[in-house]
C-alpha cells in the first residue's frame, strides 16, 4: 500500500480513504480500500 507516510484520512461504511508518502514522484498521493472486498485503487504497486 505504501512505502512511507501513511495517513488515514477518512473511514466510511464502504471504504477507507488515505494519503501516502511516494518516494518515487516525492509527491502525496491518495488511495481508497473497499471494505467490502479488499479492492483497492491507488496505492504503491510492487
Amino acid at each position: 500500500m505504501s512505502w512511507d507516510g501513511l495517513k488515514i484520512v477518512q473511514v466510511t461504511e464502504r471504504s477507507i480513504i488515505g494519503e501516502y508518502w511516494d518516494m518515487r514522484t516525492e509527491a502525496m498521493q491518495t488511495f481508497e480500500v473497499d471494505l467490502a472486498t479488499g479492492s483497492q485503487e491507488g496505492g504503491v504497486e510492487g
